[in-house]
Parts: structure tokens; sequence; C-alpha cells
């Protein structure tokens, strides 16, 4: 649809729409004994509402764009992520080397967030998924 005015076309769908996204985000750090830390991240997120999108010949207008039903009666996946850092400390003098091991999308969650929209045999195609359960190794020196 593009940036900007959007003439909605069909009668029978408004052209203000209404929706509400909504997220949340939980984070913690304990650092035990022996400076071993561990780390929590909790985020969710709902998903966004969506309308199938036909295009349509008009007089005088040419295509046009418009949403066969209010975005509010169709809605994404709602995602949710736990992600976790275990780390540990060392000291040297005056240095510190931390090591470092994160897991990203810990359960895996394969919730979809991109689709194409347009009428047609593409239309509710999967285009991007959540990025599957990664893990990373690290180090910190600080001086």
């Amino acid at each position: 649809m593009g940036v900007g005015y959007f003439q909605n076309a069909y009668p029978a769908v408004s052209n203000r729409q209404e929706s509400t996204n909504w997220q949340g985000r939980l984070i913690g750090r304990y650092v035990f004994p022996y400076t071993v830390g561990f780390a929590v991240n909790v985020r969710t997120q709902s998903g966004y509402g969506y309308s199938r999108l036909i295009s349509t010949p008009l007089p005088n207008a040419g295509t046009v764009t418009f949403l066969a039903d209010n975005i509010k009666n169709s809605r994404s996946d709602t995602t949710a992520l736990l992600d976790l850092r275990l780390d540990k400390a060392f000291k040297f003098d005056r240095y510190k080397v931390t090591l470092m091991a994160d897991l990203f999308n810990t359960l895996n969650s394969n919730a979809v967030t991109n689709f194409f929209l347009a009428n047609g045999t593409n239309y509710n195609r999967i285009i991007a998924t959540l990025d599957p359960r990664t893990a990373m190794l690290g180090a910190r020196f600080e001086f």
C-alpha cells in the first residue's frame, strides 16, 4: 500500500482502521559464586492486524488496491522468545576477561513474521519466519 493517504474503494470496509499491538519483556541476571553469571531474556509480542489486498481497475482512476476486510479481524502470529546467557569472569591484575555463551530462540519458535497479502495464488504464502535456535560464543576483555 505504501505510505500516505489510502482511499479504500470497497465501501464495506472503512478507510479508518483500528488495530492495537502490544509487547512485553522480562529480563533478569544473577551472579552465582565464582563470578558465574546467568541471564534470561523473555520477550513476547502480538501479531499485527492484516487484510487481504485486492487490486482492481476502476474507470477514470486506474488500478486501485483496497482492503477486503477490516484489519482487526485477522492477526498474524503472536511471538514469544526466550534467550539465555551463561558467562564466567576471570581477573588478572587490573584486567578482566569474560567468556560468554548465548542461546537465542531457545524454544525454537518458528512463528511467521511476514507473508503475502496480495490477492491471488500467492496470498498467505510465507515470506519469513523467526530465525531458528542459534548459539553464540564470545569473549570480552576489559582493561
